[in-house]
């Protein structure tokens, strides 16, 4: 269009200079009288002059809704110059169209020389000038920004700027609204404690036309958790050793949270020693090791032991304990026809009910309880088996014997002592067997 334009200027100039100069040998006399009267415009159009005309109509380069780059010229308390190619007048920003976010000084926003997009308001103001909208143009390119990104499914980062009753306003370079179901994994108990903070969210909902821009944090936790907890999975393998921390406690075991997974603990594989329940020896939050028993990835779940994790006693537990030696320890349980004696963390020994009495008795409660301290010999092993078997009755056995010796003893040195003398300090605490 401005190369039309030209052409037709010049072209019209050539013809204009062609029919002077036929003029020119017609009226040579009347050119002399004219040299002496005041001189009168020419018609010939200098290049300066074109090139001011062009400039009028290159000015209608830009229309209103265009966005366009422009140089800051000048910062005024009241307005913004911005220079705009193709426009003979620097256009004007008023302030309240300078940005989105609330400033101070115009400063703050855009630097002389600097190089911004601008929205056209309209082409000409009141003094002619184009005027001008940073803010426009910067939501312009948020929307398309926002756009582009829900269409890719992007993660934003986002600091929350303030709250309402139904969730945190969030800026993401354009302010969002997160409803409160889409916060977090898990509840929210206090949106005060978001104030301030950064969040990674994506675009659920967004709508230019109604002015809808939805946001989720749960969205990318719940994606981000499931992507660690598959890798958790992937890595875990039978009979590795892992660090955990007690979740939750049953009566039937533990739950260990190793990072994404929860894994069971069965009441069984928490001690070497006998428990009753598993809050005997775990507290909530406790870190414990762990060593991975069974990995069943498709339905998610995974078999842990502590115990399995520590030394097990059992294994020095030959060095220990042999044929013939005499132990103590509590009774720790009481069976149909099997005592369980404590002899230390992780080793019990087993007394059969025909090894507990000289006597013969028809019941274990009858001479025993639970919690009751015992002495008995060692009579049976099978360490592969963590198997100890005891006698009371062959210590009893035994204290009678170094009784009779003791008083065969006096009675050859003549001391006058009689059976029930001797007997007495022996038997004692044993008559009820």
């Amino acid at each position: 269009m401005a190369q039309d334009l030209i052409d037709r200027v010049i072209e019209r100039t050539k013809q204009e200079i062609i029919s002077h100069e036929q003029h020119e040998k017609t009226y040579k006399k009347e050119e002399k009288a004219e040299k002496e009267k005041p001189e009168k415009s020419v018609l010939i159009k200098e290049p300066e002059e074109i090139e001011t005309r062009l400039q009028d109509y290159e000015i209608q380069g830009i229309e209103e809704g265009m966005i366009v780059s422009g140089v800051v010229a000048k910062i005024d308390k009241e307005e913004v110059l911005v220079s705009v190619s193709g426009c003979k007048s620097e256009g004007i920003i008023p302030l309240n169209e300078l940005s989105i976010r609330a400033f101070s000084a115009p400063e703050d926003v855009v630097s002389i020389g600097e190089t911004i997009r601008v929205y056209v308001l309209a082409v000409e103001g009141r003094e002619g000038n184009p005027i001008l909208s940073k803010k426009q143009a910067d939501v312009n390119d948020a929307w398309a920004g926002m756009i582009k990104s829900y269409e890719a499914g992007e993660i934003l980062s986002g600091k929350v700027i303030d709250k309402t009753r139904g969730g945190l306003i969030i800026d993401v370079g354009m302010t969002g609204f997160v409803p409160f179901s889409q916060i977090d994994i898990e509840r929210p108990k206090d949106l005060n404690s978001y104030l301030g903070k950064t969040l990674r969210v994506r675009i659920i909902e967004l709508s230019r036309q109604e002015n809808i821009f939805v946001l989720s944090q749960r969205q990318v936790l719940e994606e981000e958790y499931a992507q660690k907890r598959k890798m958790l999975f992937d890595s875990l393998v039978e009979g590795m050793v892992c660090d955990g921390v007690v979740s939750k406690i049953t009566s039937f075991g533990a739950f260990i949270d190793l990072g994404e997974i929860d894994g069971l603990t069965h009441l069984s594989e928490i001690s070497w020693t006998r428990i009753k329940h598993p809050g005997d020896v775990l507290k909530y939050g406790e870190r414990v090791k762990v060593v991975v028993l069974r990995v069943d990835k498709d339905s998610q779940k995974v078999s842990l032991s502590i115990k399995q994790a520590k030394a097990d006693p059992w294994q020095i537990a030959a060095e220990k304990y042999k044929l013939g030696d005499v132990v103590s320890g509590d009774v720790v349980g009481i069976a149909r026809n099997i005592v369980f004696v404590h002899l230390e963390d992780g080793i019990e020994g087993i007394v059969p009910i025909s090894e507990i009495a000289v006597k013969r008795i028809s019941s274990i409660s009858e001479v025993l309880s639970e919690g009751q301290n015992v002495t008995a010999k060692v009579i049976d092993v099978n360490f592969p088996q963590r198997k100890i078997v005891l006698s009371i009755k062959q210590v009893m056995y035994a204290a009678e014997e170094n009784a009779v010796n003791d008083y065969m003893k006096s009675q050859n040195k003549g001391a006058g002592m009689t059976l029930g003398d001797m007997f007495k300090d022996k038997f004692e605490g044993l008559m009820a067997l």
